[in-house]
């Protein structure tokens, strides 16, 4: 399994890849239908603690698909192409 993160990990930074709703799922390394801490730096490597935080509205520790959106949508988080 940290084979297979590592690959992703490496495979997504190196694309420049930035998360997109339709990308969600791609990013949730571990299939639970959120993304930690972790899975959102693949996609953003210089997010921190603090601006995580403040996209994770609900406060549970991760995010979900709709709070993504949001923090792209208001700007917190950029766009992909």
């Amino acid at each position: 399994m940290k084979l297979k993160i590592t690959i992703l990990t490496a495979t997504l930074a190196l694309s420049g890849a930035a998360l997109a709703a339709g990308d969600f799922a791609a990013f949730d390394s571990d299939g639970d239908g959120k993304l930690s801490m972790e899975e959102m730096l693949v996609a953003y490597p210089d997010l921190t603690e603090e601006e995580f935080a403040g996209i994770d509205t609900d406060g549970d520790g991760f995010l979900n698909e709709g709070e993504v959106a949001a923090a792209e949508e208001g700007g917190e988080l950029p766009m992909s192409e």
